[in-house]
């Protein structure tokens, strides 16, 4: 049945200038494409368009995780002083009940350093002096703290930056996979294209971010990026499925035994081309495998990350009444601070939302994929199995970064894209964006999850 997909189609190649892995992926995307007529080769600028569009999304990655390492670290320290300045004040009260039968008793304090020996000496009352100092720094501190965070708005930048970031790679796939105002021209659909990114740029500059330092590269990394399709590989892997890059001393190994005949250089994976078009095939291998893949790793990871915080929390709360029972009273404030600290970080890095939603996400992905091995070849390598393909999977991969940084604005969509349902038919209800929003969140009431599929 496989020959009675193919359609007479011209597909000029240059296999002088051309690798083998170019060629190969035009001829396989000829192969796979029967209902297009003329097949647009990657030219020169359409390359460039995409690398141009890769070195945005590299900008704001970077971008992104400076905020967020910013937004996380100013959140951890208005945690940290506030704890700190309620166990500080314990110990202050605890001093204070003290000192009246402890006042005139000297501590001494002695530690070796470099063959010296440092000897401190102090009583109750200068103890008591510097706690009353740290109280005065420590709450005046979170105040600044938490008055910079309101003031530079790093969270809402980090929200913003995230967004448009995912909002670049979706736009990446639907031009590689000419989905919507890229199915015309390839010189229009280029001209589209770099429009619509200048114009997601341009979104930022209400965060307060410029775009001129976004759409402008000063850096000479930065006009150099990517060097090669193996550079373009690592960056989509890490920034968008969180896989590590290699190191460079794994790199010279693999080097070194490729050298000394130890490992065969062919055997080794070959970069593909990340900028050619994209068939429905090469969407399901170089998208959404890695996307599931991604997502049930991220699943596994906060599952983690909830229960070790859980878990402590609840050690806190039963050390809470462990004091409380054994007539420690004052010492009870402490471990409950504690364990408001824990629930404050479990909903900043580990929210029940991003849970939920990630697992709903991969319940749709597993379906599609269930669907796509299900159906017929030629179904599945048609123009609309492609296009309801690639824009349910970006739809899904959106509202992800939406629930992750809570945002409520919608991407925009066009009106041509319609989503997956494996049959072709028009019995199965379209997933809009914000269904899907509120299909993949789940409230706190709630034990159960609708599923989105």
């Amino acid at each position: 049945r496989r020959p009675q997909a193919f359609r007479e189609t011209v597909c000029v190649v240059d296999p002088l200038r051309s690798s083998t892995e170019t060629v190969a992926t035009q001829i396989t995307a000829l192969l796979s494409s029967p209902q297009c007529r003329e097949l647009n080769n990657p030219t020169e600028i359409h390359r460039s368009s995409v690398m141009k569009a890769w070195r945005l999304h590299r900008k704001l990655a970077r971008k992104s995780k400076q905020l967020r390492d910013c937004a996380t670290a100013l959140a951890m320290a208005i945690g940290l002083a506030m704890l700190m300045t309620t166990s500080l004040a314990v110990v202050a009260i605890f001093i204070c009940l003290q000192k009246a039968g402890y006042e005139d008793i000297t501590y001494h304090m002695s530690a070796f350093l470099l063959h010296k020996k440092l000897v401190i000496s102090y009583t109750w009352s200068e103890a008591s002096h510097i706690l009353n100092l740290c109280l005065l720094i420590l709450p005046v501190a979170a105040a600044l703290l938490a008055a910079l965070q309101v003031h530079f708005r790093v969270s809402q930048k980090w929200g913003s930056v995230h967004m448009v970031a995912s909002q670049v790679v979706s736009e990446i796939y639907r031009f590689l996979g000419c989905l919507g105002p890229y199915s015309t021209v390839s010189a229009l659909a280029q001209r589209i294209f770099m429009k619509r990114l200048q114009d997601l740029v341009k979104q930022l500059s209400v965060s307060g971010i410029q775009d001129e330092e976004l759409m402008e590269s000063r850096d000479l990394d930065e006009d150099g990026f990517p060097k090669d399709a193996q550079a373009l590989e690592e960056h989509i892997d890490q920034h968008l499925y969180g896989v590590a890059p290699q190191g460079c001393c794994r790199r010279k190994l693999h080097q070194c035994l490729v050298s000394l005949g130890n490992v065969n250089g062919s055997d080794l994976p070959k970069a593909r081309d990340l900028t050619a078009q994209l068939s429905a095939e090469t969407y399901m291998e170089v998208r959404i495998l890695p996307l599931r893949r991604h997502y049930r790793n991220l699943i596994r990871s906060l599952a983690r990350l909830r229960t070790a915080l859980n878990i402590g929390f609840v050690l806190s709360l039963c050390t809470a009444s462990g004091l409380g029972a054994s007539g420690f009273f004052m010492w009870v404030p402490v471990p409950l601070g504690v364990a408001t600290f824990l629930v404050t970080l479990t909903h900043l890095v580990a929210p029940p939302e991003m849970l939920a939603g990630v697992t709903n996400a991969l319940t749709t992905l597993n379906s599609i994929h269930l669907k796509w091995h299900g159906s017929d070849i030629r179904e599945n390598r048609s123009d609309t199995s492609k296009q309801r393909l690639i824009s349910t999977t970006e739809k899904i991969s959106r509202v992800i970064a939406m629930i992750f940084t809570g945002s409520n604005s919608l991407p925009e969509e066009g009106a041509e894209e319609d989503d997956w349902s494996g049959d072709g038919d028009t019995s199965t209800p379209s997933i809009s964006d914000r269904r899907m929003q509120q299909n993949f969140m789940v409230s706190s009431s709630s034990s159960t999850m609708e599923q989105s599929w």
